[in-house]
C-alpha cells in the first residue's frame, strides 16, 4: 500500500517537472496526442424551473410600454347570459366581448388563437377571469369565432388595439 502511494507521488512529480521544461528544450520522452473523449449519451434537456405564480400568471400588465400578453383564455356564456357586467352593460353571450383584469373598461383588444392563427377584436366589458392561470375570458360568440369552444381553453395573444380612445396615451419625451 505504501509502495503504491509512493509510486503515485513519483508519477505526479514526473508529470509536474515535465510540464515545467522551458520552451524549445528537448523532452526526453515522446508524447502521443490524447485520445478523443468518448461520446457521452445525449443529455436530456433540463426542465425549466417553474415560474413563480403571480396574480397575472406572468403576463405583462397593460401599462406604459406593455403592448401584449400571451396566456390561456377561457370562455363563458349561458350561465352569465343577461347579467350585468362590471362595465354596467348587460352580458350577451353572442357579442364580441371579454373579461380582463387590467385593460380599461370599454377598451378593445385583438385576441389571436395561437394554435390556429384566427383572431377576433373584442371589447372589455367585465373583470376577470376568476382563475389565476387565465389571462382573459371571452364571450361564447368570441370564442366560437376563433375556434376554441370545443377545447374550452386556448393559448392566445392579447393585443390592446392602438388608437383606442379608452386607452391612456402617454407622450414620449423625444
Amino acid at each position: 500500500m505504501i509502495v503504491r502511494f509512493l509510486s503515485t507521488i513519483a508519477l505526479g512529480l514526473t508529470v509536474a517537472f515535465t510540464t515545467l521544461t522551458p520552451a524549445g528544450a528537448e523532452q526526453s520522452q515522446t508524447t502521443t496526442p490524447p485520445a478523443p473523449p468518448a461520446k457521452a449519451p445525449a443529455a436530456k434537456a433540463a426542465a425549466p424551473a417553474k415560474a413563480k405564480r403571480s396574480a397575472h400568471n406572468g403576463a405583462q400588465p397593460h401599462a406604459k410600454g406593455a403592448t401584449y400578453e400571451v396566456g390561456w383564455a377561457s370562455w363563458y356564456g349561458k350561465a352569465q347570459q343577461g347579467r350585468k357586467t362590471a362595465g354596467g352593460t348587460t352580458f350577451d353571450k353572442e357579442t364580441m366581448v371579454a373579461a380582463h383584469r387590467t385593460l380599461p373598461m370599454g377598451s378593445k383588444a385583438r385576441i389571436t388563437n395561437l394554435s390556429n392563427g384566427k383572431s377576433i377584436d373584442v371589447q372589455v366589458v367585465d373583470r376577470g377571469p376568476v382563475r389565476h392561470d387565465r389571462v382573459i375570458d371571452l364571450s361564447e360568440g368570441a370564442a366560437r369565432a376563433i375556434d376554441m369552444t370545443h377545447a374550452g381553453v386556448a393559448k392566445v395573444l392579447v393585443e390592446p388595439l392602438p388608437g383606442d380612445p379608452t386607452l391612456v396615451q402617454t407622450a414620449t419625451g423625444d
